[in-house]
């Protein structure tokens, strides 16, 4: 498990923070932007819709005009207070959005919820849902599926099949009268009518036997009894044939599928509609998949000049 967002940044970005609080500024976009599936923009400049000042905000998601702002108070070991998101509120009515995501690291105190529900309720204020991001621990994965067992009954391979002819009583007296010496060596590998044609062949007869496979048997009969009387060739003799039948050895496999990726991040949202686990692999992709995090402030400066 990971000690700080600090290490799942560098993990992901291959360096430290450059300054405190940067690591959850974006993670959190990375994460916020997952969950919406919509691609944001760390770091950005707006400018008030009343004022005339400019705002830094941490994310900015542009379709459903949202924002996110974050607070690391990991190294305080403080939790965020209403003050916080009362700031924050302050702030969203003089921009333009239309809902803020806020971000904590070390959860909330108890007046959150009621002033966060408090805001739903208030048409002229501007709806704020808190989530709370963390490194994941040990308690967090209680409960979760991490492994998943499949239990799969398969045929075996064809050359263990046992394919035994049964012979009419017509057809085991022609063997005793012709076979004088007992014993015989001969490839069955069809079923032929009175007149030499083939009825079926032993692969047409075996090409549908898993649908009469049973995970609870460890082998399976197969019985053919063919629709008109037929006859096999035994040492260039025919002998009249009653029926075939199929033993199948049924092989049992046990399947284990673990997940093995490093686990990163808890993400939960105050509702609680939102309670996950999220791995290194899944901030990686998300990362490639906005094409990366670059602040938007920065560009902002550099084309005014």
């Amino acid at each position: 498990m990971y000690q700080s967002v600090n290490d799942v940044y560098k993990e992901i970005f291959g360096e430290d923070q450059s300054r405190e609080g940067e690591a959850l500024e974006k993670i959190a976009n990375l994460v916020i932007s997952r969950l919406k599936n919509e691609h944001s923009k760390w770091d950005v400049s707006v400018p008030g819709t009343y004022s005339n000042q400019s705002y830094q905000v941490d994310g900015v998601l542009e379709k459903c005009e949202e924002s996110i702002e974050c607070k690391d108070y990991s190294k305080r070991g403080d939790k965020v207070g209403r003050p916080d998101v009362q700031s924050y509120e302050g702030a969203l009515i003089d921009q333009p959005f239309k809902k803020g995501n806020f971000v904590s690291s070390t959860g909330y105190s108890n007046r959150v919820p009621k002033y966060e529900q408090g805001l739903t309720k208030n048409p002229k204020a501007v709806p704020i849902e808190c989530y709370e991001i963390r490194n994941a621990e040990q308690k967090d994965l209680e409960g979760r599926i991490r492994t998943i067992v499949v239990n799969v009954s398969a045929l075996s391979d064809s050359g263990k099949w046992k394919i035994l002819p049964i012979f009419t009583e017509a057809g085991e007296k022609r063997l005793i009268d012709k076979l004088q010496d007992g014993s015989c060596v001969s490839r069955v590998d069809k079923i032929c009518d009175v007149h030499g044609n083939t009825i079926s062949t032993i692969p047409e007869l075996t090409k549908d036997c898993h649908k009469y496979m049973y995970p609870s048997l460890n082998e399976m009969y197969f019985t053919y009894v063919p629709l008109t009387t037929g006859y096999v060739e035994i040492c260039n003799i025919w002998i009249e044939l009653k029926g075939m039948e199929i033993r199948i050895p049924i092989e049992h496999i046990v399947i284990e599928i673990k997940k093995d990726e490093k686990v990163a991040l808890y993400v939960k949202n105050s509702s609680g509609s939102i309670d996950s686990i999220l791995s290194i692999e899944d901030l990686k992709d998300q990362y490639v998949k906005m094409g990366g995090l670059e602040s938007q402030r920065a560009k902002g400066k550099e084309n005014e000049q």
